[in-house]
């Protein structure tokens, strides 16, 4: 959260008065991009949560705009495990029912429903 409250103070505005574009940019599009920005001050565990935190707090949903992540850990975070792992259980059933099964049902629900 202090890199986002330091990045407040760069721009002079509030988080929630961010745009997609200026979330993006203390994101990035990789991790790479991410550190670029604070060498030393911090590594690329900590994008994940800065991701989160824009999904909470600042209402970002362009998450196709900030590159390659682990999606299901976002979801994880912003609504928990549990509820997560129950959604894409119900999902991986009805994949099932539709005669989806093997690698194909277990994938599909933990990349799709998390991009939403």
């Amino acid at each position: 959260m202090g890199l986002v409250l330091a990045r407040s103070g760069q721009l002079g505005q509030t988080y929630w008065q961010w745009t997609a574009a200026e979330w993006i940019d203390l994101i990035g599009t990789t991790s790479q991009e991410f550190l670029r920005p604070w060498p030393g001050w911090l590594d690329s565990g900590v994008r994940p949560y800065v991701l989160t935190y824009a999904y909470l707090l600042g209402g970002f949903a362009e998450l196709h705009e900030v590159g390659r992540f682990h999606r299901p850990a976002l979801a994880w975070r912003a609504f928990g495990r549990e509820a997560v792992d129950d959604a894409v259980c119900q999902v991986t059933k009805v994949l099932a029912g539709w005669g989806y099964h093997g690698t194909e049902a277990q994938w599909a629900p933990s990349s799709v429903s998390c991009c939403c």
